[in-house]
């Protein structure tokens, strides 16, 4: 319509300008991804070329599985008890029917528009990602890193983000120096923000990297770099990770009846021998002397020993498990043998010292959950015991709702009575949903809707693009994040997925040819 009147492409710019408006918002503002949703099927019906929009639809097999994913979504509502969460379910996703709808309705996308749309994402993501490492504090929850979106999601966009600059680069669209340094932030980032998900991520990331890199690089010099940087990375990570294992493994060995009942100063130790609670490797409660701690501390503190820290937790306990983290007993000597920052570290929460050392803090939480998974302790508070217990709901729910599932109106109250029946461990607080989106649109919409979104997910995969670095990695980044979210269930995670999985389907590759080179 405008195009006629203005004898302009304006149809063409507006579907650009709302792409545009979803690659900033999926970062930073739910209002702008609302906004660009609506943008892009506004301008769609505005333009009203439905009949070039129908030969493209009988043309393409992924938007016919789209449109039935989208009417299931409806026909589930019928074994709904709770019609109403189920249309708000439906609302929710709108980004998710719409946006790969409307892309695949339109011309594609030309490979120009494609790398703005990316570089208006990197510059977002690294802008967000600086506000929350400059407003992050230790006294906060490493989570609350992410201030705009989940930490999870955020670190999907990350991935994304470090993806799309290398896959800018090494084609040459910008200079290499603009990306570099914004490389370099986005991994120190992702280092430091302790976030699992995150650390898979990059690691397909480099993999995927690398295997692009050297098909197409043909300088021996550069593939003999990557292949020695690759090997480093793998052998540094590999040491690391086996060096923090044997230090639990191989826990702090204790003969009970050996240990020493008075501390330097001559005061009774406590001794809980039925303890296994650890930090860093270490028995936290043998060697404990609160009285010698509360003078010491009260000493080097403003914080009163039987008070809290600034995360709201008694305060007595982080001192325990920060100074067994260190290696020391819990008494005076131990108080003493703090330094300045360690006392900070303490007053805002930090319950080892290695709390604030990205990786190899997430690695050490991770090792305390196995140890606990083994154990078969108490799930809150765990994150992988948690998981376990979502699986198992889960689980137990597929088995009796296979065919058709519960209906996407009852998925919420269907696994709370799950957990109810299961006589689940997990607080009320605690259960979420299966955590695994296949899993989630099993239970909601059978296995047809299972089979139809394991289609629209993979389908990538089986297109020309596939060959394409950045479209290849975007799909197994998708896939991936499936497997460990329930990544189309918030407003974030929904518009990540249909954003991303509409490029990497109806975004045009250069028609050059050009081989990937580094310089």
């Amino acid at each position: 319509m405008f195009d006629r009147w203005l004898k302009l492409p304006a149809h063409k710019y507006l579907h650009l300008t709302a792409l545009l408006i979803l690659a900033v918002g999926i970062s930073i503002n739910n209002v702008l991804m609302s906004i660009g949703t609506i943008w892009i099927i506004s301008n769609a019906i505005i333009q009203a070329d439905f009949k070039a929009y129908w030969e493209r639809i009988k043309k393409n097999k992924f938007l016919w599985v789209l449109i039935f994913f989208i009417l299931w979504h409806f026909a589930s509502l019928l074994w709904s008890d709770d019609i109403a969460y189920g249309f708000k379910d439906i609302r929710m996703k709108l980004p998710l029917f719409v946006i790969p709808l409307v892309m695949g309705i339109q011309k594609p996308l030309s490979h120009t528009f494609f790398k703005w749309i990316l570089m208006f994402f990197i510059l977002t993501v690294c802008l967000a990602s600086v506000i929350n490492y400059v407003n992050y504090t230790p006294d906060k929850d490493i989570r609350e890193m992410s201030l705009f979106l989940s930490h999870v999601r955020f670190a999907i966009s990350i991935t994304l983000a470090l993806g799309a600059c290398l896959y800018l680069s090494v084609e040459r669209s910008f200079p290499w120096f603009i990306f570099i340094p914004i490389m370099v932030w986005l991994m120190f980032y992702t280092y430091k923000s302790q976030v699992l998900t995150g650390y898979i991520l990059f690691a397909i990331l480099a993999v995927l990297a690398v295997y692009y890199l050297f098909k197409r690089l043909n300088a021996r010099v550069l593939k003999f770099a990557f292949s020695i940087t690759l090997v480093l990375g793998i052998t540094i990570t590999s040491v690391m990770v086996y060096l923090r294992t044997q230090a639990y493994l191989n826990q702090e060995k204790v003969n009970f009846s050996e240990l020493e009942l008075y501390s330097p100063s001559g005061n009774p130790y406590y001794h809980d021998t039925t303890s296994t609670l650890t930090e860093n490797g270490n028995l936290v409660w043998i060697y404990v002397q609160h009285d010698e701690m509360r003078q010491e501390w009260n000493k080097v503190s403003t914080l009163d020993y039987d008070g809290t820290d600034k995360k709201e937790q008694p305060l007595y306990g982080t001192i325990m498990r920060y100074l067994t983290s260190m290696g020391e007993r819990k008494d005076s000597t131990g108080i003493t043998k703090l330094l300045p920052q360690d006392v900070i570290n303490i007053e805002n929460g930090s319950t080892s010292m290695n709390a604030q050392n990205g990786f190899m803090a997430r690695l050490d939480v991770l090792l305390l959950e196995l140890f606990r998974y083994r154990a078969d302790a108490d799930p809150n508070g765990s994150t992988m015991l948690q998981r376990k217990e979502h699986l198992r709901t889960a689980t137990h729910l597929l088995g009796k709702h296979w065919a058709f599932g519960v209906g996407i109106g009852d998925i919420t109250q269907k696994f709370e009575e799950a957990y109810n029946e299961l006589e689940s461990r997990l607080s009320p607080e605690n259960r979420w949903r299966s955590h695994n989106q296949y899993l989630t649109t099993w239970i909601g919409m059978g296995i047809f809707g299972f089979l139809a979104f394991t289609f629209l997910i993979f389908y990538p995969l089986f297109t020309p693009n596939r060959f394409d670095f950045f479209f290849c990695l975007t799909s197994v980044i998708l896939i991936t994040s499936a497997l460990f979210q329930d990544i189309i269930e918030t407003q974030a995670g929904i518009t990540i997925f249909s954003l991303f999985l509409s490029l990497s389907l109806f975004a045009s590759k250069p028609k050059h040819g050009r081989k990937l080179k580094l310089v």
